[in-house]
Formats: structure tokens, sequence, C-alpha cells
């Protein structure tokens, strides 16, 4: 399973992309959409609609998972938060498959399994699960938290689409500790088993294109012209 993660704001909007490999999370890309600051705000707003679009074309993502309104924010920026939220589900509407909308207590609980972690307990949980090999790529970057923050909120979504595929199932789901099997496998190291050979083989195939897709930083660069 694919899933990208986006943390919404007008300026700086980060994404991630997480895969899950037979019980295995990796971190298949991780960055910042950042229109000009010195465009007008609906320019700023067809900007993100396009590069969300070209992250989808890209990535093909299973599940999208975004972040939802803080409403301890005050109100002006509230309001051209929501604008940038719009832009980015205008373009995820276009697509066919599951979104899931997160809170930041949800998305923190999910990867850390509390509700009220600091910023700096989310990126440590995501160096445990996703390894040394991402701790020393997070190093080197010169990517923003909003980046770190979009892979947490991918994560996040993993564990909630697998919640759902559980319950649909008819199998048990550790909701109410909040965290699901999907985290506490992926935690203990124990392997996920893949549903079919058909979808594992499909998965690798499309694991395989995290060194083709976005090269580099993963930063999409804004529209020519501008």
């Amino acid at each position: 399973m694919i899933v990208l993660g986006i943390d919404p704001g007008s300026l700086r909007a980060g994404f991630g992309v997480v895969g899950e490999q037979g019980g295995r999370l990796h971190a298949l890309a991780e960055g910042v959409l950042r229109p000009r600051a010195d465009w007008p705000l609906e320019r700023r707003l067809a900007h993100l609609h396009e590069e969300v679009r070209r992250l989808l074309q890209s990535y093909a993502p299973d599940v999208v998972a975004i972040e939802s309104v803080f409403h301890g924010v005050n109100t002006r920026s509230l309001v051209t938060l929501g604008q940038a939220r719009g832009a980015i589900l205008a373009a995820l509407g276009a697509r066919t498959g599951l979104l899931i909308e997160l809170s930041p207590a949800e998305i923190k609980k999910s990867v850390t399994g509390g509700g009220r972690a600091g910023k700096a307990q989310v990126a440590h949980m995501l160096g445990v699960l996703f390894g040394p090999e991402w701790r020393a790529r997070q190093a080197q970057s010169r990517h923003s938290a909003d980046a770190t923050d979009a892979l947490g909120v991918a994560l996040a979504g993993l564990h909630r689409s697998r919640a759902l595929q559980a319950k649909g199932s008819g199998e048990s789901v550790a909701e109410s500790a909040g965290t699901t099997p999907a985290i506490t496998a992926a935690a203990r190291g124990v392997p996920r088993k893949p549903s079919s050979r058909a979808q594992r083989q499909a998965l690798l195939r499309r694991l395989a294109l995290r060194s083709e897709v976005v090269p580099g930083s993963s930063r999409l660069d804004p529209p020519r012209g501008g």
C-alpha cells in the first residue's frame, strides 16, 4: 500500500509518501510545495492544485491522508488555510480511492501513542519506524518540519486505512488503544503478510519508483514563467 500524506498550507504544504511492504514501512519521498510568497493568493492556490495533481500522477497512491484544519490558529490564518485545503481537496476530488482527513491529535496519537506529542517526539518515532537510512537522509536534508509532519500524516493515514480494512473483513482492531495492528507489527518488527502474491509483486514494482519519481530532494519546483 502506498499512502500520500499532505500537511496543507498556502505558503508551505508538506507532502510525504509512505509505503508498506510485508509489514515493513518505507518513507518513499517527502518534500514541501512552496508557492512564491509574492504571488497573489489565487495563483498560490492554483499552484498547489496543480502540484498535488502531479503528485497523484507520479505516485498513484492507494490512499491520501490530509490534516484537518486546526482551530487554534487566528481567524485570518484559519480562512487562508481553509482556502489552501480547498484547492488541495479539489485536486484530490478528481481521483478515485480512499481520502482520509485526520486531526493533529489523531496524527500524533497514531504515530507516537499520545495525542499531545510534540514535533520532536513525532520526528523521533518516525526515525524509529523508518530506520537508519531515513534518519541519515534527514540529517542531510533541507526539508522543513512540514515535510516530516506530512510523513506523519501519511503514516496515520496508513494505520487508519488498515483499521478500516480490518473492520470490513471482521478482524479485531485495537483502535481503543490509539494504535492499529499495522503500527504494532511495524514497531515490533513483526511481518505483516500481504493479502496476495499478486498484490505484493505490484507493490514491489511501485516501491521501485522511489528512486525515479521527483528526483533529488523531492521538492517540486514552481511552474516556469513565475
